[in-house]
């Protein structure tokens, strides 16, 4: 450690004790030499449909068939009542 910090030595010596202490230090305390973060593995939890009723969803579903059946009732007297009126007057 002492020659990697060291100013007297030289360049090459420097480089060559800081990567052996490097290595050694990674060994010793169990470091990979991949300076990227080691991905964290994903654990994904799956909620349970909690108070889930399928009468509640079937009678929705009618009322909403109901709704819209009532719906196009209204749409198809109110067109008829159009067709009716638009017809053409006969002349007297």
């Amino acid at each position: 450690m002492f020659l990697s910090k060291s100013d007297e030595e030289t360049t090459a010596n420097r480089k060559l004790a800081k990567h052996l202490v490097q290595n050694w230090c990674r060994a010793k305390f169990n470091k990979t030499t991949s300076y990227l973060p080691e991905p964290t593995p994903c654990v994904y939890e799956v909620n349970p449909l909690t108070n889930f009723k399928p009468e509640f969803a079937r009678r929705y579903r009618r009322s909403r068939e109901v709704r819209e059946r009532e719906c196009f009732e209204r749409i198809e007297k109110k067109m008829s009542g159009l067709k009716k009126s638009n017809k053409k007057k006969t002349l007297q």
